[in-house]
């Protein structure tokens, strides 16, 4: 019952987009999958899935309540919703919104500068930068920690909003 109501609630609050035809879906309560990714984008919509994501996919978009996914390489990521914990790969763009989605990835280095942007509440982010890249964090009581790889130059970083962190790991 209590997964009914919690998939009940995200897609009230969070209407999933309406057309998945060039995209691999998983819609549900509850599911378990590996996709291999051939630069195709993924949709998890939903609720308490559990997604591995291999290879390198196209555009990721994560969206409801209580997923946990892993990803090796992905083109641009994209969380939202709330109390979903996304872990893994590398991104040239990532997108955090909603509320306390927890997401570590690295923004990888690519012909334009990465971008990582943060919005919502209470939001626990962690990413290496490998590249140029640039962080807008707006909202309020999001945790954003960041690191560099070999050789990197420190991101652009744009905070607006209220008792935001954005910190450079020691």
């Amino acid at each position: 019952m209590l997964k009914i109501a919690l998939l009940a609630g995200s897609l009230t609050l969070l209407a999933a987009p309406s057309s998945f035809a060039d995209e691999q879906t998983i819609e549900g309560v509850g599911l378990g999958r590996e996709i291999t990714c051939t630069s195709g984008d993924v949709g998890i919509y939903g609720a308490e899935n559990n997604v591995k994501l291999k290879g390198e996919c196209g555009h990721v978009t994560i969206h409801g309540v209580s997923h946990t996914v892993t990803f090796e390489n992905a083109r641009k990521l994209s969380v939202s919703g709330t109390d979903n914990t996304v872990s893994g790969g590398a991104t040239q763009n990532l997108i955090v919104e909603v509320s306390n989605n927890q997401v570590t990835a690295t923004l990888k280095k690519g012909t334009d500068p990465s971008i990582l942007e943060v919005s919502g509440a209470e939001n626990i982010v962690n990413v290496k930068v490998d590249g140029p890249s640039q962080f807008d964090v707006s909202g309020a009581n999001h945790q954003v920690t960041w690191s560099l790889a070999g050789g990197s130059a420190e991101p652009t970083i744009s905070i607006s909003g209220a008792d935001n962190d954005v910190t450079k790991a020691e």
